[in-house]
């Protein structure tokens, strides 16, 4: 039995020398400061997640981005099984959100909502954050612009209607959206070049009070999404006349589309998820695939088609270069609507 002990003692004592050797004579405190030189990115991070993650959302709470987090975290934190927590970090069109997360640590426990807004922000001079600032975990859904006029406004019965009468009075109808420099500002000025029409722009706080006014008979129309008009839809109060996507609206199938009235336009609007740039490329796959199976489950699909919107998810490559035309298309936007910072 004492040989048995001796002999274990003498193991455990050569383990001690060639660990110490393997890291140069370092403390464990200072291998493990030296970028965890003491160990592989694999032993670190193999038993990810151990704890919560966080969840930034970058408007306030009780909004369509917080109810999209909630639902996306709630889903992914089934795949993971952990908590997915959602955090809120409003202002600057996103700006403040989006740019917490960049400069969090990259371990996978801080992942953020990053709607289109997120190319859109160094052209409108908010924040100096690019999507190559951050890890791009993947898309998670899509929607479509919209343009709605009163209900009862018996001027416009189709959009061929109002583009003909928008023609005629250049610069008269009065356009809302939510607020300058937003999607539905820039989407709106997209929709003048390809129609060849001019509208006098009016910025409201928020598309809630855009939709108010057009309820009000203060302006003629708005570029809003399905969600935020489906409501005006339902009561008779207001009435969409074209769509932007690629095909129609689930929200709204007896509406026409850009392309099927003859313009040649498409506005997206997007979102997907996002982490600190220099996560670890296992962390990365973990969380992209609790992502994917996410979207793409019954339960998600439901969630996004009841608000007018689609689970679209998408990844790698494809979402890196979807990404780069977005950039540009509403980069040009920006630049038409007189918007980009010098």
């Amino acid at each position: 039995m004492k040989k048995t002990w001796k002999k274990l003692a003498a193991l455990g004592l050569g383990l001690l020398l060639l660990t110490a050797c393997g890291t140069g004579g370092q403390s464990s405190a200072e291998a493990e400061g030296s970028g965890g030189q003491a160990q592989s990115e694999e032993a670190k991070t193999t038993d990810f997640p151990k704890t919560q993650i966080n969840m930034i959302v970058q408007s306030s709470p009780g909004g369509l981005s917080d109810q999209v987090s909630k639902e996306t975290g709630d889903l992914m934190g089934q795949v993971l099984g952990e908590t997915v927590i959602c955090q809120y970090k409003p202002g600057g069109s996103g700006a403040v959100g989006m740019s917490f997360v960049q400069a969090s640590k990259p371990d996978g426990y801080t992942i953020g909502h990053t709607p289109l807004e997120l190319v859109m922000l160094k052209p409108l001079g908010y924040a100096d954050l690019e999507p190559d600032d951050l890890t791009l975990l993947g898309r998670a859904y899509t929607t479509c612009g919209a343009l709605a006029v009163k209900g009862d406004e018996d001027r416009f019965s189709t959009i061929e209607e109002f583009v003909e009468y928008a023609k005629a009075h250049p610069g008269e109808v009065a356009v809302g959206n939510a607020g300058t420099g937003s999607i539905w500002h820039v989407g709106a000025v997209g929709f003048e070049q390809a129609a060849g029409v001019t509208f006098n722009h009016v910025p409201f706080d928020g598309a809630s009070k855009a939709i108010a006014a057009l309820m009000g008979g203060h302006i003629d129309a708005v570029v809003s999404a399905p969600i935020e008009l489906i409501s005006g839809v339902q009561g008779n109060e207001v009435k969409v006349l074209v769509t932007m996507g690629e095909e129609r609206s689930n929200a709204f199938p007896d509406v026409p589309t850009c392309q099927e009235s003859n313009i040649d336009y498409v506005l997206l609007h997007w979102g997907g998820f996002a982490a600190p740039k220099g996560l670890p490329e296992d962390v990365k796959e973990i969380l992209q695939n609790a992502l994917k199976e996410a979207v793409e489950s019954e339960e998600y699909d439901a969630f996004m088609k009841e608000r007018g919107m689609e689970p679209a998810f998408m990844c790698g490559e494809e979402y890196d270069a979807f990404i780069a035309e977005q950039t540009e298309f509403l980069g040009g936007l920006v630049d038409a609507a007189g918007l980009r910072s010098e």
